[in-house]
């Protein structure tokens, strides 16, 4: 038994479940596998390069950074994303608010 880690095509939290893979043993199988980029990428490797921008000023917005993070990595990633970009329109909202009011008394 193995643990499997399958992305939510709603753009959700990951979802994991255990499967026997012994079960495919003696199964014919059509299989067309392309396994020649995975020597040069990994998610480690990109966490890694992720870490390093972030670091180093190349990124500095949050939103940037956890968009690229894997989905496993952060636990309920998509909600902090929504919170961070609610968070930056209010913030926004109120800029325009207080430019708006200044403006208005000038």
């Amino acid at each position: 038994m193995r643990t499997l880690v399958l992305p939510n095509e709603d753009g959700g939290e990951p979802e994991t479940c255990t499967f026997d893979f012994s079960a495919l043993a003696g199964q014919d199988m059509r299989l067309q596998v392309d396994v020649g980029a995975a020597s040069y990428w990994s998610e480690t490797m990109q966490t890694m390069t992720n870490d390093h921008l972030l670091e180093s000023g190349v990124i500095s917005d949050p939103l940037v950074y956890l968009e690229n993070v894997p989905d496993y990595q952060v636990r309920g990633k998509h909600d902090l994303l929504h919170a961070l970009r609610v968070q930056r329109q209010q913030q926004k909202e109120a800029n325009s608010n207080a430019e708006n009011h200044s403006e208005s008394q000038s």
